[in-house]
């Protein structure tokens, strides 16, 4: 099972809404509903794929706190999220 469906059931227990979907399928729509009441969490193997950092890029600048989880502390994801975990 993926690192996203695990935290997806943890999550679903606590109450809390938890959206599991690539970076790829994100649309416009989805940057119009978040704000900086949110919390997203991007996860990613090395943090560098161009889908994922632009996804970071738009959410920072909307000033969305992220939490990024990916396996190099000073990848690109990680300098543009809230906090990294590794």
């Amino acid at each position: 099972m993926s690192v996203a469906k695990q935290l997806k059931l943890l999550f679903l227990h606590g109450g809390d809404c938890f959206y599991d979907f690539d970076a790829v399928t994100m649309n416009k729509e989805f940057f119009q509903i978040v704000n900086s009441e949110d919390l997203v969490l991007l996860i990613s193997l090395d943090g560098e794929s161009k889908s994922v950092v632009s996804v970071a890029q738009q959410l920072k600048l909307s000033h969305v706190p992220v939490i990024s989880i990916s396996k190099l502390k000073n990848s690109t994801l990680a300098s543009l999220s809230t906090e990294n975990i590794i």
